[in-house]
């Protein structure tokens, strides 16, 4: 009896996976290129080291190092020169959300020096998006000294935050502020002796 076996595989079959290989091999080695002359054009600070760097398919870009977060203005064709990120430092970002089904981040802003919510377009593979989320709620939290309410008297109380901007010694201060005494100056007055006690009680 006479047995055949039907090849699986044919040259063509074979031609076609490994050009298929070779295209994601050269896709790999571009975008590493890239991310490479992305990070290279970060304006980074003395001592400062980037930890990841992301780009979108629609051309944005992402980084998050040690010390702040940076986004490119706009989409690009390549790589961002210096003049085409943005800075946030960590202890300015109240927060990050990547939301994987929309391929957005969102950055809240917690100084009145920000934008109080920035988008940026990110479709990635959820892996970097939640490695980018991971690193910016560590990050923030490093920059966290103090969250605490303090007690104005007739004035009523104030949420006051501490921040310290990461590989320095200053400290950063947000006090959210009733808007009925904003514009009273014996709130002010109050507010200015409580952060002056509150400041001793931390020793900074």
């Amino acid at each position: 009896m006479t047995s055949y076996v039907q090849p699986l595989r044919s040259a063509g079959w074979g031609n076609q996976v490994g050009a298929r290989l070779r295209a994601r091999l050269d896709a790999a080695r571009t975008a590493a290129r890239a991310r490479a002359e992305a990070q290279h054009s970060l304006p980074l600070v003395g001592g400062e080291h980037a930890l990841v760097v992301v780009c979108a398919d629609g051309g944005r870009w992402m980084a998050g190092t040690d010390r702040a977060l940076y986004h490119s203005r706009r989409e690009l064709s390549r790589a961002p020169t210096t003049a085409e990120w943005v800075r946030l430092g960590w202890e300015e970002v109240a927060g990050l959300a990547w939301d994987a089904d929309s391929g957005v981040v969102t950055v809240t802003g917690l100084l009145p020096t920000v934008p109080p919510r920035t988008v940026v377009p990110l479709s990635v593979k959820p892996a970097l998006g939640e490695t980018l989320a991971g690193l910016a709620r560590e990050r923030i939290s490093s920059t966290e000294v103090v969250c605490t309410r303090l007690d104005l008297g007739q004035h009523g109380a104030v949420r006051v935050i501490g921040r310290r901007a990461p590989g320095t010694d200053e400290l950063v201060w947000l006090a959210v502020v009733p808007p009925s005494a904003r514009d009273d100056a014996g709130a002010a007055a109050a507010l200015r002796d409580a952060l002056r006690r509150l400041r001793a009680d931390l020793g900074v």
